[in-house]
């Protein structure tokens, strides 16, 4: 039996590229974001935004994506928090309540004076 011309039987040859099932609803839900994010904020076409990857966030069902928003050369990144299934979105911060913010800072002497202890906290503006 011949061979058809211009085909090739190899099995690594006649399977394409099928995105995963998986891969191909975080496309959606990533497209949808997008969708959502210039329609909320009016971006038209002349803006670019990109949507970086996507991890975990402290809350179990969360992820954080970082978006970048550019316009004529200039851009700024946010990040937005987006629910797995992608229903629920929203910019912010997330914050750990049980870890104390503002540290005590450690003094290399217990008999450091106000002023040394200005000296050796950073400063940060």
């Amino acid at each position: 039996m011949r061979k058809p011309r211009g085909r090739s039987t190899r099995a690594a040859d006649t399977q394409c590229e099928v995105p995963s099932l998986a891969s191909a609803k975080a496309w959606l839900a990533r497209r949808q974001i997008e969708k959502y994010l210039r329609n909320m904020y009016a971006w038209g076409s002349q803006y670019e935004v990109k949507l970086g990857p996507a991890k975990t966030s402290p809350i179990p069902d969360l992820l954080e994506i970082p978006v970048t928003v550019g316009l004529q050369g200039q851009s700024d990144t946010a990040v937005v928090y987006v629910t797995k299934d992608a229903k629920f979105i929203f910019r912010g911060e997330l914050t750990d309540m049980t870890v104390d913010p503002w540290p005590k800072p450690v003094l290399s002497s217990t008999r450091a004076t106000p002023h040394q202890w200005a000296q050796q906290t950073p400063r940060s503006l």
